[in-house]
């Protein structure tokens, strides 16, 4: 599972980075399975540490190759 997660934020990090590399710097990210499906969420925990601000998703579309 834990190979599985890795695989998912790789592959969820190079996808943000590409859609706007200057905002995917310092932001940490939180991943699940569900469904057998990934999804991946990109943000930071908020001023009073209570929330944590998703400013992109990514989801998994279809079975990923591990490559």
């Amino acid at each position: 599972m834990l190979a599985e997660y890795d695989a998912a934020a790789w592959h969820a990090t190079d996808a943000v980075q590409m859609a706007n590399p200057k905002n995917a710097a310092g932001e940490q990210y939180l991943a699940k399975k569900e469904n057998g499906r990934w999804t991946v969420v990109f943000g930071a925990v908020d001023a009073e540490k209570t929330k944590f601000v998703i400013a992109y998703q990514a989801e998994q579309l279809a079975n990923a190759r591990n490559d």
